[in-house]
């Protein structure tokens, strides 16, 4: 969806040069917002946070989808772009959290990180 989103942009400015602009603008605002994420980030608040990015991020989609103009791709971008990035931090939280509980933490840390990577790379490689 990220290429599709690249060459709308580049369609509506007939220009690499706003591409690579707006695509900065959009980075800067990740950086705020993982800032403003890791400043005020609780735990307590997860749920709720997870649903808000995945509710953003699937109006966004389907804006983009129901009428493609200007103002619904620079949307999408800076939804996708923030809460994509919010989604994902959440993501590797858990992921380290998990791994820090129970016997994994004390016995099989590393042989945890070597599977999960095992697996997710067999998967990519038969494409699952």
């Amino acid at each position: 969806m990220s290429l599709i989103v690249s060459l709308l942009i580049i369609y509506y400015t007939k220009d690499d040069f706003e591409l690579g602009s707006w695509t900065s603008l959009f980075s800067l605002f990740t950086v705020l917002t993982m800032y403003l994420f890791g400043k005020f980030y609780r735990e307590n608040h997860k749920n709720k946070i997870l649903f808000l990015s995945a509710i953003a991020i699937l109006i966004s989609f389907v804006g983009i989808f129901w009428k493609i103009n200007w103002f619904t791709i620079i949307l999408y971008n800076f939804v996708y772009y923030i809460f994509m990035n919010i989604l994902l931090n959440i993501t590797e939280i858990n992921l380290f959290d998990y791994s820090n509980k129970g016997p994994f933490y004390e016995k099989y840390n590393t042989e945890y990180f070597i599977f999960r990577e095992l697996f997710l790379n067999i998967g990519r490689v038969l494409r699952l």
